[in-house]
């Protein structure tokens, strides 16, 4: 299984890169280290799709709170006593499943 790199991540709107001539501005993911954002970016959006490039570089930012809120809600279901409902198994079924595609790991790898 990869490692990504720790979060948390944040979107830089505000960088330009690309030719000069153009002036295209790109989100950039960059992690925070110590309460300070780091220089080398974990991911690099260009705006020319807008809003939804705008949308996505949130969610990418969001992703390692995600999988860490995910992983905790995943353990704490499977460790609780209760019998889960058949829509309740299915939302674990898909906290699961997300959790797999994050990681790379393999069903019951409590990675």
């Amino acid at each position: 299984m990869n490692k990504h790199t720790p979060g948390p991540w944040r979107s830089v709107e505000d960088e330009v890169y690309g030719h000069p001539a153009c002036f295209t501005p790109n989100i950039i993911i960059r992690p925070i280290i110590l309460g300070r954002t780091v220089r080398v970016p974990i991911a690099k959006i260009d705006r020319f799709g807008g809003d939804k490039c705008i949308a996505n570089a949130r969610l990418i930012a969001a992703a390692p709170d995600l999988l860490e809120s995910a992983t905790a809600l995943r353990d704490m279901i499977e460790q609780s006593e209760f019998a889960l409902t058949k829509t309740q198994t299915q939302i674990l079924d898909a906290v699961s499943d997300a959790i797999i595609k994050a990681t790379g790991a393999t069903y019951g790898d409590k990675s």
